[in-house]
């Protein structure tokens, strides 16, 4: 009984440092990820004010990827980044994802769409999508503006790959979708309010 003592608690120990290590990794990619959000919208700003210094500045720079756009929901705590279509971290298991057949904010009467996991792993960053409500705000940084849309619909469908809404062709969306109860699929549609909001 003894000799089974000291690998229990060795076990134990190794437990506890792997789930140690697995939230310092994520509490420190979480940091970066903030740092990179916070650095995209800065230089939106700066581009508006002194467009010709910060584009020859970020020409000039060698960096690894970085993201095109900021999802930003005030009331849920939401603030990311997302890459282009195309990029191998526009992935719903890497980040919000930017899902394809998508228009992107800039385009008029187009409709932008974003899935990104629910639950509560560290990549997921709808996990509190069901908690917005009609006309709460959401805000998408995207080609140095800021877009403002109102939710205006919020519903549950069958998961099955697919995304359908009754849409004016007069009007711009953006929809954002998750993982809702039972197997079915969480669909939040806001719209553009107004014109764009330049920042």
């Amino acid at each position: 009984m003894r000799e089974k003592e000291p690998f229990s608690l060795l076990l134990i120990i190794f437990i506890i440092s792997l789930f140690m290590c697995y939230h310092l990794y994520y509490f420190v990619e979480n940091k970066v990820n903030k740092k990179d959000v916070e650095n995209y919208v800065e230089t939106s700003s700066q581009i508006e004010n002194n467009p010709q210094n910060v584009v020859e500045k970020i020409k000039s720079e060698e960096k690894i990827e970085s993201y095109i756009g900021v999802l930003s929901i005030p009331k849920i705590n939401v603030y990311n980044g997302f890459y282009e279509i195309d990029s191998p971290n526009n992935d719903v298991n890497k980040n919000i994802q930017v899902l394809k057949g998508s228009d992107m904010p800039n385009i008029t009467y187009g409709t932008f769409m974003l899935a990104a996991h629910s639950g509560t792993s560290y990549i997921s960053y709808f996990k509190d999508l069901n908690k917005l409500s009609l006309n709460d705000e959401v805000y998408v940084y995207y080609a140095n503006t800021k877009y403002t849309y109102f939710v205006q619909k919020m519903y549950e469908i069958a998961r099955d790959g697919t995304i359908s809404f009754d849409k004016n062709i007069h009007e711009t969306y953006l929809v954002l979708t998750t993982c809702g109860n039972e197997g079915k699929q969480l669909i939040v549609i806001a719209k553009r309010k107004g014109d764009i909001i330049n920042e």
